[in-house]
């Protein structure tokens, strides 16, 4: 992928979503215990709001997005958690865990940019309008849940745990 735009409205969106309150704690969870990508989970989010239904069959075609994801983003991320325990053992070893939360948020970063480029080729659902600030929009809601249903049952295990986790994640973003 080429020409890639870092400083994006999915960007923006992910940088507002994740800072409210619940947001992180629920995505961490989808993350730790049923193998999201957050990233993913915030993008059909983001999509909803742009009036967008996820196709995945999109994402797995542009075989960068997960290439990245599996061998720039994940071994960062492992390599931080690694550090976690020892991080505040001296101010060198802070310092280096601090530079590697650096280094993940940078490379997730340039993940969203690349699944920025791919929404553009997302359809617009007929009947949702993009939805501009936050607040509650029942249509943007619902093509969220069906966005983050579709993501689920394409990339992650099935378990009865997830519904309840991202229909909290809607109310939280949505």
């Amino acid at each position: 992928m080429e020409n890639l735009q870092l400083e994006n409205d999915f960007w923006l969106f992910t940088l507002s979503r994740y800072a409210k309150p619940g947001v992180a704690e629920t995505c961490l969870v989808l993350q730790n215990q049923h193998g999201a990508n957050i990233n993913l989970l915030l993008y059909c989010l983001w999509l909803a709001k742009k009036g967008r239904s996820l196709e995945w069959q999109r994402i797995q075609e542009n075989g960068d997005i997960d290439s990245w994801h599996q061998q720039q983003v994940l071994p960062v991320r492992q390599l931080r958690l690694l550090m976690k325990e020892t991080a505040h053992a001296s101010e060198a070893q802070r310092h280096y865990y601090e530079s590697l939360k650096k280094e993940e948020l940078g490379a997730e970063q340039v993940e969203q940019a690349m699944l920025f480029q791919v929404a553009l080729e997302m359809p617009l659902v007929a009947g949702v309008q993009p939805v501009r600030e936050e607040g509650n929009c029942p249509e943007a809601s619902r093509l969220a849940l069906g966005n983050l249903e579709k993501y689920s049952r394409e990339a992650l295990p099935a378990s009865g745990e997830l519904k309840p986790l991202l229909d909290k994640l809607v109310q939280l973003v949505v």
